[in-house]
């Protein structure tokens, strides 16, 4: 049996809240999370993370599949066109996460008002499914990791 394993790197965790400037030794707020709302701290650390994205999700999620369906273009550019051989593609853990660290989960009642009725979950699904649904593909097994969601609870208190 022949396998091939392609996957591609990007890192998908926080970034620092606060850095140290260089000039001054000071240290001072990253301006890669300026207007970002969301911040929380590794397991492993105590320094404050932001999570980076786009304040639209919608936008977000289509700008995460354009990325992906380039690193899935390469990967292909690439592999084997032996058709005897199994090709395996690895995506990073949490790529799909967002501004929040999560896309939300709408409730089914909002997830009809918007996108047609494809929630944010529903689109990346449906974009990951379009990428490989390429008779090219028809020897790949893809591992495209983990979508990170969460769902606002109703206070019923």
């Amino acid at each position: 049996t022949k396998v091939q394993t392609l996957s591609f790197q990007i890192y998908t965790g926080g970034a620092p809240a606060f850095v140290v400037d260089e000039s001054t030794g000071e240290e001072e707020r990253n301006h890669e999370c300026e207007g970002l709302h969301s911040y929380g701290r590794p397991e492993t650390s105590e320094k404050l993370q932001c999570y980076l994205g786009l304040e639209d999700t919608a936008e977000d999620v289509k700008t995460r599949l354009t990325i992906m369906q380039d690193a899935v273009e390469k990967a292909y550019t690439i592999s084997s066109k032996d058709d005897s051989a199994l090709k395996i593609f690895l995506a990073p853990e949490f790529f799909f996460r967002g501004v929040n660290g999560a896309f939300g989960l709408l409730r089914e009642e909002e997830e009809d008002e918007i996108n047609g009725g494809c929630s944010d979950i529903c689109q990346i699904l449906r974009g990951l499914e379009m990428l490989v649904a390429d008779k090219r593909f028809e020897d790949w097994l893809f591992l495209f990791g983990t979508v990170i969601a969460s769902e606002v609870l109703d206070d019923d208190g």
